[in-house]
This record gives C-alpha cells, sequence and structure tokens, in this order.
C-alpha cells in the first residue's frame, strides 16, 4: 500500500474581527481581541488531502512564516503525516536549540489531526477515538461593569438550562463576595460562602455558581 507524503507545506494570514461586542477581564487584564490578521499552517500531501491549523494570536505571523521558511518546510516535506508521534518528538527535539513558542508544537499536531480526518471522511474528534457525541457543559462569563449585570447574566444562564455557570469577577475577593450575596435565588444557596483568594462558588439548585477572581475557582 502507497504511503502518503507530505508534498508541501505553507503559511499565511486571514482577517479576524475582533470580539463584536467587546468585553472585559479583571481588572489589570486587556479585554477581547481587536480586528487584526491571524495566522494559518497547511499541511499538503502528494494525495491532494490537507491539513489546516489556525492561531488566534494576532502577533503569530511573523514567527509562523519565520517557522516555515527557516525549518518546517525542510523537516515535513516527504515526511508520512501520519506518524503524528514521530513529528512531534522531531519538533519537541527541535525546541531544544529553537525555544519555539509553545503553541507553535501543538500547531503542526492540530494540522496532522485535521489532515487525518480529512483523510478518512471523519470528524477529528471520531478519529482520536471519541464516542460521545454531548457532553456536559457550563456557562463561563466574562467581567461585568455592574453586580446588576452579573445577576441578570447568571439569570439568564440559568433559565438556557446550564447546569453550572462560572462567572469571571473583579478580582478583589471581597467586592466579588457581593455576586455571590446578592444571588437573586433567596434560600436556593448553601448558606456557607469562603472568601479565599479571590473566589468562591456557591450551589444552585441547577449546578455550583462559581465566581472567579484572580487566582482561579475553587469548591467548597
Amino acid at each position: 500500500m502507497r504511503r502518503l507524503r507530505i508534498s508541501h507545506v505553507e503559511s499565511f494570514s486571514v482577517f479576524a474581527p475582533g470580539a463584536r461586542p467587546n468585553f472585559a477581564w479583571r481588572e489589570g487584564l486587556r479585554g477581547g481581541p481587536v480586528d487584526g490578521r491571524i495566522a494559518v499552517l497547511r499541511i499538503c500531501t502528494d494525495e491532494g488531502v490537507a491539513g489546516v491549523a489556525v492561531t488566534h494570536n494576532r502577533s503569530s505571523g511573523v514567527a509562523i512564516e519565520d517557522f516555515v521558511g527557516r525549518l518546517l518546510r525542510d523537516e515535513l516535506v516527504g515526511a508520512d503525516p501520519l506518524e503524528r508521534e514521530r513529528i512531534w518528538h522531531r519538533m519537541w527535539e527541535l525546541d531544544r536549540t529553537e525555544e519555539f513558542p509553545i503553541w507553535l508544537l501543538g500547531l503542526v499536531d492540530d494540522a496532522l489531526w485535521d489532515l487525518a480526518g480529512r483523510l478518512y471522511g471523519s470528524p477529528t474528534w471520531e478519529v482520536i477515538g471519541g464516542f460521545r457525541r454531548e457532553i456536559p457543559a457550563y456557562a463561563s462569563t466574562s467581567t461585568f461593569a455592574s453586580l446588576g449585570e452579573y445577576l441578570e447574566v447568571a439569570k439568564q444562564c440559568v433559565e438556557l438550562g446550564y447546569p453550572a455557570i462560572k462567572l469571571h469577577g473583579w478580582g478583589d475577593a471581597r467586592r466579588d463576595a457581593e455576586i455571590d450575596a446578592h444571588c437573586p435565588w433567596p434560600g436556593s444557596l448553601c448558606a456557607r460562602t469562603a472568601i479565599r483568594g479571590g473566589a468562591h462558588r456557591r450551589r444552585h439548585p441547577l449546578g455550583p455558581v462559581a465566581v472567579r477572581g484572580g487566582e482561579g475557582s475553587r469548591q467548597h
């Protein structure tokens, strides 16, 4: 059986719109991405099957062009794209002297898994070995300007059926506790609230409501 071979590797940039509407994170962090250009890596084979990976880092274009032109093209052309493990270890070895940005290592792996999915005509998650078509999900919010906005969004999330909500607070433990203390469902939450490292969690009948501050959230 003839084996696939990588025939060429290319990179290019495409326009990516910023978040609409824009959003904010806690004090001290920048908000959502603005309009800009993101980089695309494309790994092609001699059978016409190609895999694509995208980085959403707005400053990644120059890094990827250098990576492809100076190193990656020579390393990958002629290789079997289904030997993902061998290629991963080769990238890891090259990193010892190149010191790639961490997202660059994953980008090659993403493109090769995408290529395999296209080759077999199946979603990549299925090729990897996944079996679930539905998984539990929780709602994760951004940081809002007022307590009222937090409570309204939390109410909407519960009404939509989410079993859990993660609210990204302001990053101030005592101020963030206001969100927890003013939950709009009296009597439905645990009476105990902990303030620890800017994070609190209380339980709603449909699941936990977490307030995430500057140091992550913990279960109480």
